[in-house]
């Protein structure tokens, strides 16, 4: 009986760690969308500065390679947004741009 009792205050907190987890995500996701909301018909220099809210720092290396650190992590980003497709409903990031070449 104690042993069904641990088991359920541990799944408990789970649950509870992954909805604060989960209303984390689904806020930055509504300020992502607010963003590109934003984005959509404003001058060149305003572009640049929605854009340097995501983009952390670019780093260029020889034969063109590019590292992008993002502030919000792809996996993150494209696992929210299929959650939110599916309804209709902190970790830092990279991404490796080579030249196809």
């Amino acid at each position: 009986m104690q042993v069904a009792e641990s088991n359920q205050r541990t799944a408990q907190a789970e649950l509870e760690e992954y909805s604060t987890s989960a209303e984390a995500v689904r806020r930055e996701y509504a300020r992502l969308i607010n963003w590109a909301e934003l984005y959509e018909g404003n001058p060149f220099e305003a572009k640049k500065m929605i854009v340097a809210q995501f983009v952390k720092a670019v780093y260029v290396r020889r034969d063109y390679e590019l590292e992008i650190e993002f502030n919000v992590s792809f996996e993150d980003f494209r696992s929210l947004c299929a959650n939110e497709a599916g309804k209709d409903n902190k970790k830092v990031g990279t991404a490796m741009l080579r030249p196809t070449a």
